[in-house]
């Protein structure tokens, strides 16, 4: 999904692009170069060239100042990232919703990211207990046998975010990745 996502803004910024070059064609045919333009009459059609090649130009120039500001965004975002918390990502595929510390709530087929600290847990209303010991190690209890463990692999399937550590779907009781 992410690349199709990438190959679709490629694509709008390929047109803009183009459509830019465009309207300086139009621009420069028309009112540079030669040094041929001096209006001499007061008619309004002598404008609508320069308002073709602006009108062209100004789609693109938004789309670069906007989508810059957008990647600046995202690399405060990764920036403010603490080294003391890990980041879990947790697919609810149950069928039931999901109450995590008595306060949030996971619908089925719903995910969130859970920011977890050194020594602090995430308990779960269905037995599922998630913490992180004091070398960063991941320790779950799962009394049902509800949580598969997705790799690396399964991220794009998943639309997991690559900054996460941890990725984990919690699947009706007894289809966990502790069958026996």
């Amino acid at each position: 999904m992410n690349s199709k996502n990438n190959r679709i803004i490629k694509l709008i910024s390929n047109f803009l692009l183009g459509l830019a070059i465009i309207g300086f064609l139009i621009l420069w045919l028309k009112y540079g170069g030669r040094s041929v333009y001096k209006s001499k009459s007061n008619d309004i059609s002598s404008i609508y060239p320069l308002l073709a090649g602006v009108s062209l130009i100004l789609p693109y120039l938004f789309y670069v100042i906007l989508y810059k500001r957008k990647l600046k965004h995202i690399g405060k975002i990764k920036k403010i990232r603490n080294e003391n918390e890990s980041e879990i990502f947790i697919l609810n595929k149950s069928k039931k919703t999901v109450i995590i510390n008595h306060i949030s709530e996971l619908e089925d087929n719903q995910w969130n990211i859970f920011k977890i600290k050194k020594n602090e847990s995430l308990i779960f209303n269905n037995e599922i207990i998630f913490k992180i010991d004091e070398k960063d190690n991941l320790e779950i209890e799962d009394s049902n046998n509800q949580i598969i463990g997705l790799a690396e692999e399964h991220f794009k399937k998943y639309d997991v975010p690559s900054y996460v550590n941890w990725a984990f779907i919690i699947a009706k009781p007894n289809e966990g990745d502790n069958n026996d």
